[in-house]
C-alpha cells in the first residue's frame, strides 16, 4: 500500500472518528437534557444542560493550555564566549546600514506599506519561480562578480 493510499485512509478515518465523536456529544447532550428534566422544569434543564458543556470546554481548554505552555524561559546569563541575540542584532543592522542607499532607506521610510508590499512579492515571486531565481543570479554574477 503506498503513502498516499495509507494517509487518504488514515485522514478518512480520522473524519468519521470526529464526526462520530460530535454525535456522542451531542446525544449525551439530549440524554443529560431528558434525564434533567424530570427533575427540574424544562428551560432550567435545558439551562443545567448548557452549563454543563461550557464547563467542559473551560475544563478542555485549562488542560490544553497547560499541556502547551511554553517551557521555563532562558536565563539571561551567557556562557563566556557567546553573543547575545541583541549583539547579534546590533551587528546586523550595522552591517546593514553601511550598505543601505540612504535614497532607499528614505523611500521605505516614506512608502512603509508598498515597500512590504514589494518585498512580500519579490519573495513570492523568488520563491516560487526557478526561472525568476535564474535570471536575477545571472544578473548578479554579470555586474557584481569580481572575477
Amino acid at each position: 500500500m503506498s503513502l498516499f493510499s495509507r494517509i487518504q485512509i488514515t485522514t478518512l478515518a480520522y473524519a468519521l472518528a470526529i464526526i462520530l465523536g460530535l454525535f456522542a456529544f451531542g446525544f449525551a447532550g439530549v440524554a443529560a437534557y431528558i434525564a434533567l428534566n424530570d427533575y427540574f422544569e424544562p428551560q432550567l434543564a435545558a439551562l443545567l444542560t448548557a452549563i454543563a458543556y461550557l464547563l467542559l470546554a473551560l475544563l478542555i481548554l485549562a488542560v490544553a493550555k497547560i499541556l502547551n505552555r511554553p517551557a521555563e524561559k532562558a536565563s539571561l546569563r551567557y556562557r563566556e564566549g557567546q553573543t547575545s541575540g541583541y549583539q547579534q542584532a546590533d551587528e546586523l543592522q550595522m552591517i546593514l546600514e553601511k550598505l543601505s542607499d540612504p535614497v532607499l532607506a528614505d523611500l521605505i521610510k516614506k512608502h512603509p506599506g508598498k515597500s512590504l508590499a514589494t518585498t512580500l512579492a519579490a519573495g513570492v515571486i523568488f520563491g516560487y519561480s526557478q526561472e525568476a531565481r535564474t535570471i536575477v543570479k545571472s544578473a548578479f554574477k554579470q555586474y557584481f562578480d569580481e572575477t
